[in-house]
């Protein structure tokens, strides 16, 4: 829902911030765990087996969402009307 894009967005923004601080940290915590850079590093690069897995699900899952958040906009709109008063130009609008 257009409302909640900013929270999203900001969100989003601090997690990656986040992670540019504490990943270095992490990973040389993990090197020092496995004994030896490469193995660290290594592990590490794992890491993004989980994360590929997690984007997988998230695809599978997305184009649903899209449309039932797509469906919420045009009740949305149609209880308030719009400007003309017809509901036939929300079906006419670009697709989000």
């Amino acid at each position: 829902i257009p409302e909640k894009r900013g929270s999203a967005f900001a969100i989003q923004s601090l997690v990656d911030e986040l992670g540019k601080g504490f990943g270095p940290y992490v990973v040389s915590r993990v090197i020092v765990a496995a004994g030896s850079r490469t193995n660290g590093i290594t592990i590490s690069i794992l890491m993004w087996i989980p994360c590929g897995l997690i984007m997988l699900l998230i695809a599978r899952y997305l184009e649903a969402d899209v449309q039932k958040t797509e469906e919420e906009i045009k009740k949305y709109y149609a209880a308030r009307q719009l400007e003309n008063g017809t509901i036939e130009n929300i079906e006419n609008q670009p697709s989000l």
